[in-house]
């Protein structure tokens, strides 16, 4: 830990406060990356017919957010979401599709 940390508080809160936002951003993007694979592995459609707000993905994340208080607190919480992602578009629901694909070949 830099000096300029251990002695100010401000800095010092931030810091820890720092931690525990990306701690939380892991623990979200694991759940979304396991709502990508468990699609995935049932061979379901990701988006819906319709808009992206239809789609089996986010509706699947956001039933989950009404049982999981950490993920609903990180899609409610502009703050934990650097530069306000959520990772519900469409890019973001193929770049899950790219790193299990990854895993997978990586794993054969």
């Amino acid at each position: 830990m830099h000096v300029d940390l251990m002695l100010s508080k401000e800095k010092r809160a931030a810091q820890m406060q720092q931690e525990r936002d990306l701690e939380h951003n892991r623990s979200v993007v694991k759940i979304l990356l396991d709502v990508a694979r468990t699609l995935g592995r049932q061979g379901l459609a990701f988006c819906g017919s319709g808009s992206d707000k239809d789609g089996n993905f986010r509706q699947i994340v956001l039933l989950v957010a009404r049982h999981n208080t950490l993920l609903q607190n990180w899609l409610d919480s502009a703050r934990l979401r650097p530069y306000h992602v959520t990772y519900l578009s469409p890019q973001s629901q193929n770049e899950f599709l790219t790193l299990l694909g990854q895993q997978i070949r990586d794993e054969l």
